[in-house]
């Protein structure tokens, strides 16, 4: 589905597949990925990686899940807490921007700081030993 441009032809191939149409933030994520995707060279990607929240999440709770869904009240505490001991200042009093949800800032968050540890070579690969793609590219998550 990463090809495709159209969101209601998106739609089709997913019911086809699956018996659901596809939201469309997933829609709208997917071409970004998709756009990315084909940018990237093995050069770019020294200073361009993927992360995935739960992943940094989970490093910044000492590798441990973090088992509370991060849309519930609980998730959101449990995340705010983690985000609080590596951010100066109350995130939680921080305005959400238009359009996003508060999970939506805490995961920008988690993001920054996983940046941050990248540039100072803190960070770590899942997997550690990343196998490469038939262009040369790294798949991995960084966290």
């Amino acid at each position: 589905m990463l090809g495709i441009t159209d969101y209601f032809e998106a739609c089709n191939v997913s019911f086809a597949a699956q018996g659901k149409r596809i939201p469309k933030r997933a829609f709208t994520l997917g071409l970004r990925s998709h756009e990315l995707d084909q940018l990237m060279t093995p050069a770019l990607q020294q200073r361009v990686f993927e992360v995935h929240p739960e992943v940094c999440f989970w490093a910044l709770n000492g590798r441990l899940p973090v088992m509370r869904p991060k849309r519930t009240p609980e998730g959101e505490f449990v995340r705010l807490q983690l985000l609080s001991a590596v951010f100066a200042g109350d995130l939680g009093t921080i305005d959400v921007p238009k359009g996003a949800a508060r999970d939506d800032l805490y995961d920008a968050c988690v993001a920054a700081w996983t940046a941050a540890r990248y540039a100072r070579g803190e960070f770590k690969r899942l997997p550690a030993d990343p196998p490469l793609d038939a262009r040369g590219l790294r798949m991995e998550i960084v966290f």
